[in-house]
């Protein structure tokens, strides 16, 4: 969740009036001198949007237009708008505080991006608009960019977030977790050959300290440790259509929406190899639901009721970053949480909440459909436009 005031929470609980607002500020992407910001009112007119997704590299993207008439937005080399140039998105809202007089709009930051597309339009009867895109800061080691000019190694035994600085070149501001004690060095030679992006090596080296990595709202490149067990967070926010006296506003906040079993993604039989090489296996572990098996007769979803559906962790090949039974055990743990769970997919469509992250924990109530559990945020837009926030929430729970 982006941290935000009480008057904040206060202000969208209780106003039957909310106005909001964007802010973007333009920098030098070099020396990161700002070089203009553009704040504006969000009304019917608007145009924008910025998505978020926990499944990409590139967390956040975004899309706006600007109106055009003065010509100040027109885009090309040495104008305010160039490839040159990164942007600092914020969205708000003002607030019934005043300071000197005047209401405080108080901003949340939605991002630090990278501009990758610009358009202009123009035509004899409508204004002017410039169309600028942007993705956040994984787009330097992503796609064609980033990429290693030599074949690289990182040896054993080296310090995994010295060595995601030096690969991440580009980069000066860093949020790291404490990385769980035995996975702090590397535990085996790794190499890149010439021409792969270095984001790939980013991500092998987060992945063998047990870490996602993202850039987070404001712009730092973030080292998290896994999670995979979400059962004892509380949501931040409830979503219901089902109206009391203690929920009387939330139920403004929620339009409705879907709920999806994906039976797809579950697996009665997780096998995990590691090993030093992709041939040879040095360690083996695995888990089946048999209804053979005294712990599991019966079991509703054992192979016998259901099927055999079998999970390999990396393809079916040792996995490099596994050589001893502890780290086997992790990452089967790991899976088991996962895969050997029931996966229930919601899309709801709510009031904007700026304030939402990936991995942030909702509850949504609704009479109609039989919900009423909590939710993993999982991908979400924040629109620039006063239209309803789409939100995607997974629902893990597991059967062992």
């Amino acid at each position: 969740m982006i941290a935000h005031s009480s008057d904040y929470r206060n202000h969208i609980l209780t106003s039957p009036h909310i106005k909001t607002y964007i802010r973007i500020d333009l920098y030098d992407s070099l020396d990161n001198k700002l070089l203009d910001s553009i704040e504006d009112e969000i009304n019917k007119d608007s145009i924008g949007t910025i998505n978020v997704s926990g499944d990409s590299d590139i967390r956040r993207t975004f899309s706006f237009a600007f109106n055009n008439i003065s010509g100040k937005y027109t885009w090309g080399a040495g104008n305010l708008l160039w490839t040159d140039k990164k942007v600092k998105v914020y969205k708000g809202i003002q607030l019934n505080v005043k300071v000197n007089g005047e209401r405080v709009i108080e901003y949340l930051p939605q991002g630090e991006f990278l501009l990758t597309n610009l358009k202009g339009n123009s035509n004899i009867n409508d204004i002017p608009v410039t169309i600028v895109e942007g993705k956040d800061k994984a787009h330097y080691y992503t796609g064609k960019n980033g990429k290693f000019e030599t074949a690289t190694n990182v040896a054993t035994g080296t310090d995994i977030k010295a060595a995601i600085k030096t690969i991440a070149n580009r980069e000066t501001k860093f949020l790291f977790d404490n990385i769980d004690a035995g996975f702090e060095l590397t535990r085996r030679n790794m190499d890149w050959d010439a021409g792969e992006n270095r984001w790939t090596a980013i991500k092998d080296l987060a992945d063998m300290a047990n870490c996602d990595i993202y850039y987070d709202v404001n712009g730092y490149l973030r080292l998290k440790v896994k999670k995979s067990d979400w059962s004892q967070d509380s949501p931040i926010w409830e979503f219901t259509n089902e109206v009391t006296e203690d929920n009387k506003y939330n139920v403004n906040y929620y339009a409705g929406g879907y709920r999806e079993l994906k039976l797809n993604e579950f697996y009665n039989h997780i096998i995990v190899l590691g090993g030093s090489t992709d041939e040879i296996a040095t360690v083996r572990l695995e888990e089946k639901i048999d209804d053979t098996l005294p712990e599991y007769e019966n079991n509703p979803y054992s192979i016998q009721k259901i099927g055999h559906r079998i999970y390999f962790h990396n393809g079916g090949n040792p996995d490099p970053n596994i050589l001893t039974v502890p780290e086997a055990q992790w990452r089967m743990d790991f899976e088991k949480n996962k895969r050997m769970a029931i996966t229930e997919e919601i899309g709801i469509n709510i009031f904007p909440l700026d304030f939402l992250e990936i991995g942030d924990v909702i509850k949504a109530t609704d009479v109609k459909n039989g919900t009423s559990e909590n939710y993993i945020v999982r991908n979400f837009s924040v629109p620039g436009i006063p239209v309803l926030m789409p939100v995607i929430g997974e629902k893990i729970t597991k059967v062992i």
